[in-house]
């Protein structure tokens, strides 16, 4: 690809043109799981569905609070399809400093993988925990409450 024609792409519109030139290629493994261009594609239209269907629109913030894992990087391609500004937070800050970000960022939604489920109900009111939630359409979901952030757990495997 032309570099003057790639510097003019979004990240959304470089991952389409993978996608496009090699959807059977492998785009992400982890072990002895593995997902195309084509599936990782799916996958990240149907998580960017769910937050346009939430009402997330361009420009709102999104604050993830995760390992690594496939689902964070489904997060940052639908957020990047959406216009979405995705904050990471980091595990290692303490609660205050954790707080402290949040309050920074004002996401409009928080998505947390289960291994910082609990780290989040710590946090109390800047971070209002909903159980078990995450988009409606996702499947096994619950339906997330509109409160100031949202949260949303990332289901295993499950986008």
């Amino acid at each position: 690809m032309d570099p003057l024609i790639a510097s003019r792409m979004t990240v959304a519109g470089l991952f389409r043109k993978r996608v496009t030139l090699q959807p059977d290629a492998p785009a992400l493994s982890d072990g002895d799981v593995s997902l195309s261009y084509a599936e990782l594609a799916q996958r990240v239209d149907r998580l960017a569905g769910a937050l346009h269907a939430m009402g997330l629109r361009r420009g709102d913030r999104v604050a993830v609070w995760s390992e690594n894992r496939f689902e964070y990087i489904e997060l940052e391609l639908a957020a990047a399809q959406l216009g979405l500004v995705v904050a990471c937070l980091n595990w290692r800050l303490s609660d205050a400093e954790q707080r402290h970000c949040i309050a920074l960022v004002e996401p409009a939604l928080m998505v947390v993988s289960p291994r910082y489920a609990a780290a989040l109900q710590r946090l109390g009111p800047v971070a209002p925990m909903c159980a078990n939630s995450a988009p409606a359409s996702m499947p096994g979901a619950t339906r997330v409450r509109r409160e100031r952030p949202t949260t949303a757990s990332i289901p295993s495997r499950a986008l």
